[in-house]
């Protein structure tokens, strides 16, 4: 082979080494993009059959019953292996609608076709597992897009477990450019099903983006409940009035059964406003401490809370102890919260990284492990502003605490300005191994005395604390923190 030769297929394989490595580096940017989360394999195309609900004779008047119409097609679909059902613009009443594996129902044209839940029926949109499911008795390769989903709240009033949406045991579905309206019970529910054999169904792979959540009377449960989920997004969605003020939120992720998956969450970039939830806007709520798959890796991350009865909340509830409850490794960065009654409530946990999160604005104070404790929690280059007007305190903490540390956080104008106010209060219990560095404290309206006060029946060890770098500015006074060093 001549020099020439040799040279052009060096060159070849060179240039072919060159495209392999930057593929690489490519996929490795994309896989480590700044959260827990892996980015997610794309929904699987379906088959090339098309259905057209107004071929089919759907009458989309608003008045007519188009439930079997839809039925109808969904079924054929089903028995196809899959395909794509389109909607064209009106308003379908419809009852109940059950999708099978590799379906993609799709609204086409403006304005969006409108499904309207009939007055007798369960949910809108059913995605069974009892249903239509493979050998494997998982559902898988669903597509949800471009059209609104019109509940009963508003003729009918709350109803906790009428949904819009119902999903129960699938792998790999998508929900995208959807408009949830006056859902009773939940605007999208994910939840277990279980097999007749006793095992456990559990949904994966599931992408929520890009949707808007209205309530429109507050009368009900959520807007998103993740009951049992792993691998999942919730990204780009707008909330506004939802939920009864004895139900947790807008985005609740709250596991029922010991046996039910919490892992590998995502809820980045949602806009929520006018969620009158008790629990939290975003709540995690964990109600055992021994559950099969410990819940976890949890990125809640560029979100906008405001004008809501409560902010973020993670709760693990049932007596936890350091020994006893795994790590959440879970994060809290870059959301803005303002303008509620609490900015945040975290209880029973391990493991919670706190960063780079705007708090402002907010009657009651913060709460951090005033039930059953919290341990391993870091709070950094957070911006703390105007909050506990109503309460004498800006952040109150209870033990049984430990590992607890605030770096370069900024605290202003924390409290109410009563005289035994402070910026943190430790309330009660014993706290070891706490730490505070390179925070700033000030108070241009005078109203936080103090940066940090203890009451008598909270008990903090001097000799595991540290102090070291924090500025004190408007004549605040450091207060009452046992601490060795500086």
């Amino acid at each position: 082979m001549s020099s020439r030769t040799n040279g052009h297929t060096l060159g070849h394989f060179t240039a072919w080494l060159f495209l392999l490595f930057m593929a690489l580096l490519v996929g490795l940017v994309t896989n480590t993009s700044g959260s827990n989360h892996a980015t997610m394999a794309p929904i699987q195309g379906a088959s090339s059959l098309v259905l057209n609900v107004k071929d089919l004779q759907a009458t989309g008047d608003g008045r007519t019953d188009d439930t079997s119409v839809f039925a109808g097609a969904l079924t054929k679909l089903a028995e196809n292996g899959g395909g794509t059902l389109l909607i064209p613009p009106g308003t379908y009443v419809v009852a109940d609608l059950n999708v099978g594996s590799g379906t993609v129902i799709k609204g086409t044209g403006l304005p969006l076709p409108v499904l309207v839940k009939r007055p007798d029926a369960k949910n809108i949109i059913n995605i069974l597992s009892v249903r239509y499911a493979d050998s494997h008795g998982v559902l898988h390769d669903i597509t949800i897009e471009n059209l609104a989903l019109r509940g009963r709240s508003v003729e009918d009033g709350f109803s906790e477990h009428i949904h819009n949406i119902n999903a129960l045991g699938v792998a790999r579905l998508s929900v995208q450019h959807v408009r949830f309206e006056a859902f009773q019970g939940d605007g999208l529910y994910l939840g277990r099903r279980q097999q007749q054999n006793g095992e456990a169904i559990h949904n994966s792979d599931v992408t929520i983006t890009d949707n808007s959540f209205d309530g429109a009377n507050n009368q009900n449960r959520n807007g998103i409940s993740l009951i049992d989920c792993s691998h999942c997004i919730v990204e780009r969605n707008v909330f506004t009035s939802v939920s009864r003020p004895n139900m947790p939120g807008a985005i609740d992720i709250e596991p029922n059964q010991r046996d039910e998956i919490v892992r590998d969450v995502v809820i980045r970039t949602n806009t929520i406003t006018g969620s009158n939830g008790g629990a939290g806007a975003i709540s995690v709520v964990l109600n055992f401490k021994d559950f099969v798959t410990s819940p976890g890796k949890i990125t809640i991350e560029h979100n906008q809370i405001q004008n809501s009865k409560n902010g973020i909340a993670i709760l693990w509830r049932g007596g936890m102890t350091t020994e006893q409850t795994p790590s959440l490794d879970t994060v809290i960065r870059n959301n803005i919260i303002k303008e509620v009654d609490r900015p945040m409530t975290l209880d029973g946990v391990v493991g919670i990284t706190v960063d780079n999160n705007e708090f402002s604005a907010s009657r009651s104070e913060l709460q951090l492990g005033c039930t059953f404790g919290a341990f391993g929690v870091h709070f950094s280059n957070n911006r703390f502003e105007r909050i506990g007007g109503n309460s004498a305190h800006g952040i109150m903490l209870c033990g049984p605490a430990a590992d607890l540390v605030f770096e370069k956080n900024a605290f202003t104008n924390l409290g109410s300005g009563q005289k035994d106010g402070s910026a943190i209060y430790f309330a009660r219990g014993a706290a070891t191994n706490v730490t505070f560095t390179a925070n700033t404290f000030s108070s241009p309206a005078h109203v936080t005395q103090v940066a940090i006060r203890a009451a008598s029946g909270a008990s903090l060890r001097a000799e595991t604390n540290t102090w070291t770098g924090n500025v004190l500015q408007d004549r605040i006074q450091q207060g009452t923190f046992p601490h060795r060093g500086e």
